[in-house]
C-alpha cells in the first residue's frame, strides 16, 4: 500500500526490495521464535488459550489484562446489548453498503484519482469489543 503513493517509474523497484525483505523475514520467522524465550512464552499463552477457547481482553478500570472463556465473553456483550435496548439488525448491511462504494468509486474516474480509491473501501467489517467490567 505504501508503494502506491510513489511516482509510477519507482514503483516497481520498491515494490521488489519490500517483496524480497518479506520472504528474507518469513524465511527466519522460525528460527527467532524458536531461540527467543519470551516468543515462546509468548507461543506457548497463544496454545493454551486455544487450546481452552479463552481469550485475552483489556479491563475497564486500570491497566489490567482479564482472561476469560470466549463463550462468556459473548454473552457478556449481547448482555450488556440487551440491558441497554440495543436493536440489532436482522442482516449485515456492511457488505452491501462496500458494494456500493465500489461501484461508486469505480464509475466516479474523474473525481477520486485510480490511486486513492483503496483509501475509501473498508477491508475489515467493523466487530463489537468492549472491556470487561470487574467489580471491586
Amino acid at each position: 500500500m505504501a508503494t502506491t503513493q510513489l511516482p509510477p517509474n519507482e514503483r516497481e523497484v520498491y515494490q521488489k526490495m519490500v517483496a524480497d525483505c518479506i520472504n528474507t523475514l518469513q524465511q527466519n520467522k522460525s528460527s527467532i521464535h524458536d531461540t527467543h524465550p519470551k516468543a515462546r512464552q509468548i507461543k506457548s499463552i497463544e496454545t493454551k488459550l486455544s487450546d481452552n477457547k479463552a481469550m485475552i481482553t483489556r479491563a475497564d478500570k486500570g491497566n489490567s489484562l482479564v482472561i476469560l472463556p470466549i463463550q462468556q465473553y459473548e454473552s457478556k456483550i449481547q448482555n450488556f446489548l440487551h440491558k441497554n435496548n440495543c436493536q440489532t439488525a436482522p442482516m449485515d448491511p456492511t457488505n452491501a453498503f462496500q458494494d456500493q462504494i465500489r461501484k461508486t468509486l469505480k464509475e466516479s474516474k474523474t473525481l477520486i484519482p485510480w490511486d486513492s480509491k483503496w483509501k475509501y473501501i473498508n477491508l475489515n467489517p467493523p466487530t463489537i469489543k468492549g472491556p470487561i467490567k470487574l467489580h471491586k
